[in-house]
């Protein structure tokens, strides 16, 4: 066992003949409350601190649930003692964290509509009213705890950590502060049952607001009030006109009046009701002119309306490009290889390539890596390469991460990991040994980068994709489940990017290092209290800089005494961010504002 690897526990589950031993190689998740590994078809949660306690709750949980509840199965007990360890319940495969939603990139590259949301929103009432009638409050309902499955025209709801429900005299002992209603602040929740139905709707708002308009109610900047937990305990919440709210934000009124109304009562007034019928009439489209996603008969966002057009200043100029695009196409992959932008949109049904080359759409979830020839379609069973000359080849995964443990250099190799090893799959070699169903690799053209994490422990790797092996770089501890993770390359640096949500907030993580190795610059801290740590998974790295996309235009940060500092701006690009882009440099340095239904090519100078 390796120094980074937790010490795998042995359990007895109920109906077992024998006891089953789990180690980090099936790990699927780490909370607060214990650990959770796969075991066949089951997940089985085993607690840090089991307790009598805890035994009576589970031998008490109620019978019969909905099946989108994910309940205690069977219990998992020391084998020795005979004491609880935990739990198992059913497998929930191929689903994803219902904070997804509020991330604008994933919305658009899974193709999740406005209407599916309100759907989903809808049938989460109805489901928390279900558990309501049979005397079961969720609590602890937050973006972790609840997760998502795509049906025909449809999102399917998963409710996990059911352990935690509160149900008779079993109240919630836990909460996450951005979903948790303001009542509750500073309340010992492990003292007596203290939620509600209303608090479960209070929580189905907020995941209902971050995923129509891609920040938290209580999120932005205001005058008075400092912090988020202010805001929410004054009821001062993101419709109002005093808020200053993100850039990556969709603007309040791109909802109809009845969506309006609902969030206006919950965050305004504290009316925390279950979601009106009235919000099903909401039908969402998106802007011919800018992009914009709205339920309104005209696009409020959109300048065209009023003949407004943005206006460049000296220092930056647009040129249109062929690579606009047009109403009903959206980006769903960009990168630059060879000094050139390479982008693959939807149109019809197909993928479409810059060049003209097309193939059916990939299914959800999948992820595009982009070759100037060629275009992999990479989902959890394998890696299919798409040549434009016609020809297919199929590279199996056989890893639990199979899309987050492959990836291309777009320059011809292809990376993956397998049985616990980092492989080059064209050169046929092997790189080094990693952590087997946990890495997560990145690559750019010229060097590449792998991660993995084994509870507080995480390593990082650096390494040519065509030659050598492994040179690990040094990462601090971790706190927190990691939500993302991210790279960016240019010739001679790697920027590695993490957002980890501690519980209370998303904490983002930068690392920026030399080809060797050397740690030249860092920045951490809330994801929202910077352009930098808000905006740096869309943002370019170029010659040791990253351009970041800001409400106040492009901004470049670079290190300065070990800390990445801002170094210049483009205010006048301003006008072209709109929308949340991600950027793109070409060998030229001219930059690629990429947004879901267009390409800028802007000339920075």
């Amino acid at each position: 066992m390796s120094a980074s690897a937790t010490a795998p526990v042995t359990v007895l589950l109920d109906g077992a003949s024998a006891p089953v031993t789990l180690g980090d190689d099936a790990l699927l998740g780490e909370g607060g409350e214990g650990r959770v590994y796969r075991l066949g078809a089951e997940a089985v949660k085993v607690f840090f601190a089991p307790s009598r306690a805890r035994a009576r709750r589970l031998a008490a949980f109620p019978p019969g649930l909905p099946r989108q509840v994910v309940a205690p199965r069977r219990l998992a007990r020391d084998p020795r003692t005979g004491e609880l360890s935990g739990y198992a319940m059913r497998l929930v495969d191929g689903a994803f964290d219902a904070g997804r939603l509020g991330d604008r990139r994933f919305r658009e590259r899974e193709h999740v509509t406005g209407d599916e949301v309100a759907r989903w929103v809808l049938s989460a009432a109805a489901l928390l009213a279900t558990l309501h009638a049979r005397g079961v409050v969720v609590g602890d309902l937050n973006s972790g705890n609840v997760l998502l499955s795509r049906a025909p025209e449809a999102l399917e709801t998963h409710l996990i950590d059911a352990d935690s429900m509160q149900h008779g005299a079993f109240g919630c002992p836990v909460a996450h502060e951005r979903y948790v209603h303001p009542s509750l602040y500073g309340r010992d929740l492990a003292k007596a049952p203290c939620f509600s139905p209303r608090t479960d709707f209070y929580a189905l708002a907020v995941l209902a607001f971050e995923a129509l308009l891609f920040m938290h109610p209580y999120g932005g900047v205001h005058a008075s009030h400092a912090t988020l937990a202010r805001r929410a305990a004054a009821r001062v919440s993101a419709l109002r006109h005093d808020v200053a709210r993100p850039r990556v934000a969709a603007r309040p009124d791109s909802l109809d009046d009845a969506w309006l109304d609902y969030f206006e009562g919950v965050f305004e007034r504290d009316r925390c009701v279950a979601p009106p019928p009235a919000l099903a009439g909401a039908r969402f489209s998106r802007c011919a002119g800018c992009g914009a996603e709205h339920a309104r008969r005209a696009c409020p966002a959109c300048t065209r309306s009023s003949g407004a057009t943005p206006s460049a200043g000296p220092r930056a100029r647009e040129r249109v490009d062929a690579c606009i695009l047009h109403e009903g196409e959206g980006v769903v992959a960009a990168r630059v290889v060879g000094g050139a932008l390479l982008f693959a949109f939807a149109r019809a049904g197909r993928l479409v390539r810059e060049g003209g080359f097309s193939l059916p759409e990939p299914p959800p979830l999948a992820r595009i890596e982009l070759e100037p020839r060629a275009t992999w379609v990479v989902t959890a069973e394998a890696a299919v390469r798409h040549g434009h000359d016609g020809t297919v080849e199929r590279v199996g995964g056989g890893d639990p991460l199979a899309r987050e443990a492959f990836a291309t250099t777009g320059a011809g190799e292809a990376l993956r990991v397998r049985d616990g090893w980092l492989e080059r799959v064209r050169a046929g070699t092997r790189v080094g040994a990693v952590f087997a169903g946990r890495t997560r690799v990145f690559s750019g053209e010229h060097q590449a980068f792998a991660f993995y994490r084994a509870g507080r422990v995480a390593l990082g790797f650096l390494f040519s994709p065509t030659s050598g092996g492994l040179r690990q770089v040094e990462l601090p501890a971790l706190e927190g489940r990691t939500v993302d993770a991210f790279a960016h390359f240019d010739d001679a640096h790697v920027l590695f990017g993490l957002a980890l949500d501690d519980g209370r907030e998303t904490i983002c993580i930068l690392h920026m290092f030399e080809r060797g190795g050397r740690l030249l610059a860092s920045a951490s801290g809330p994801a929202d209290s910077s352009p930098l740590l808000a905006e740096a998974r869309s943002g370019a790295l170029a010659r040791g800089l990253l351009a970041v996309p800001s409400a106040q235009g492009v901004r470049l940060y670079g290190p300065v005494s070990g800390a990445l500092r801002e170094v210049r701006s483009f205010p006048e690009i301003t006008p072209w961010l709109d929308g949340a882009p991600e950027l793109h440099v070409d060998a030229r340095g001219a930059l690629y504002a990429v947004h879901f239904t267009r390409i800028v090519r802007l000339a920075l100078s």
